[in-house]
């Protein structure tokens, strides 16, 4: 893949993980990564 095409790759996964994180509850997704993390 091209720098170009990895830059795009990387803005859309950050698009989606700004969405997902301004849609789910603050408490759950902190309950999520503390499961994950123990």
């Amino acid at each position: 893949m091209t720098p170009i095409e990895w830059a795009l790759v990387l803005v859309v996964a950050l698009v989606i993980v700004a969405a997902v994180l301004y849609l789910v509850d603050n408490e759950l997704l902190l309950e999520l990564v503390t499961e994950v993390v123990d």
